[in-house]
């Protein structure tokens, strides 16, 4: 979901704005994804198959850390059986890197 259906004001000529449009969203972002990683924690307490969350010791770029997260997201819906709407590891969304 947008900005825009959430109500954010969007004024394009106002840096003001524009700073706080963007400190929302990294905010959201953040928070969707520490869900992500809370939920994951949670299952994997329960499947022994899933492996405790860590980021590589040498990661080249943010592409290839999201690429890393969203494996192990894929290993806990494989695991499960369910969830891929929560961490929907198939997905490709341009902000998440």
């Amino acid at each position: 979901m947008d900005g825009w259906h959430q109500g954010w004001q969007v004024i394009r000529n106002d840096p003001q704005v524009w700073r706080m449009l963007i400190d929302r969203a990294a905010r959201t972002l953040c928070y969707v994804f520490c869900n992500r990683l809370l939920f994951y924690e949670s299952v994997r307490r329960k499947f022994d198959e899933l492996k405790e969350l860590q980021v590589p010791k040498q990661v080249s770029s943010a592409d290839e850390l999201y690429l890393h997260f969203q494996k192990t997201f894929q290993k806990a819906v494989d695991a499960t059986g369910d969830y891929e709407t929560l961490f929907y590891p198939a997905e490709k969304d341009w902000p998440g890197r």
